[in-house]
């Protein structure tokens, strides 16, 4: 019987025998193709790694980037105020503020505390007086107390037992920012009460005394009795405000502590520089940044 090449090779590929044509297909052309798709696979797996590390990076610098430009804005990458003379004062800057300039400053005067010595009393172990002392707080111009009602007033409930020295104590357990102390010298002892810094935190000091009658005298509570109208010699430190020059300009502040200055400057006032001035700049700070 005569075979035609076609029979031949459909009967050499095992046509009509169960072979599957397109299996077999494809898989000759993956054998033939296999290195080419083994080194394709191999670059899509590296470009797929490449994409996630740029997008990675990306991200890392986004956020590096923000988290700079919240530092230089508000941080401690934000423009620095410093002052020549560190003796003088202290500043700070306000967040969300970029300053830059100088400026001149001159502190012509501190804030002070009221301080009070009583007149004289034999030891420090001598008995004040039963009744209650009360410590009024405000402003003092003159002979003339305002006092500032807003504040709650100190009272202090002293029995018959209390001393210069335990009353000194209950003065400064008080919790209003009052130190008292007792200082002895040729004159006896005298109860000296320092209030806070600055010019509304003046005082008056009233003893009431649970005596029928009053007598004004050492072991009466009334003793310990103070205004500025009847300063008998008692008012050894006046309570008052701050005064400076900015630039030349004179200025004033309740206390040392001083607020609302131009770009953005807080000071703490803390020697005075008289005819000296001296000079607030600002700087990059670099040392806040590191590897």
């Amino acid at each position: 019987m005569e075979t035609n090449p076609a029979s031949s090779i459909v009967k050499a590929l095992g046509v009509g025998s169960g072979v599957d044509m397109i299996q077999l297909a494809g898989d000759l052309a993956k054998a033939r193709f296999q290195a080419q798709i083994s080194q394709l696979e191999s670059r899509s797996q590296i470009l797929e790694t490449k994409i996630s590390a740029a997008s990675t990076l990306r991200s890392q610098v986004s956020q590096l980037s923000s988290a700079l430009g919240e530092r230089i804005r508000t941080g401690d990458l934000a423009p620095m105020p410093s002052i020549a003379d560190s003796a003088v004062a202290t500043a700070r800057g306000t967040p969300g503020v970029r300053a830059s300039g100088t400026y001149s400053l001159e502190v012509t005067q501190l804030a002070s505390a009221q301080v009070l010595a009583s007149s004289a009393f034999a030891t420090a172990q001598d008995q004040v007086g039963e009744g209650t002392l009360a410590i009024r707080f405000g402003a003092v111009d003159g002979a003339v107390f305002t006092e500032d009602t807003a504040r709650t007033a100190v009272s202090i409930a002293v029995n018959a037992s209390d001393t210069l020295e335990t009353l000194a104590a209950k003065i400064s357990g008080s919790g209003e920012g009052l130190v008292a102390y007792v200082a002895t010298n040729a004159s006896g002892a005298q109860l000296v009460i320092k209030g806070q810094e600055g010019v509304q935190q003046a005082f008056v000091v009233e003893g009431i005394s649970s005596a029928a009658i009053p007598a004004a005298t050492a072991g009466d509570l009334s003793y310990l009795t103070w205004s500025p109208a009847t300063d008998a010699g008692q008012l050894r430190q006046a309570a008052g405000g701050a005064a400076f020059r900015l630039d030349g300009v004179e200025m004033t502040a309740a206390t040392n502590q001083v607020r609302g200055l131009p770009a953005g400057l807080s000071l703490e006032l803390t020697g005075t520089n008289i005819g000296n001035p001296t000079t607030i700049g600002f700087s990059e700070p670099v040392d806040a940044i590191s590897a």
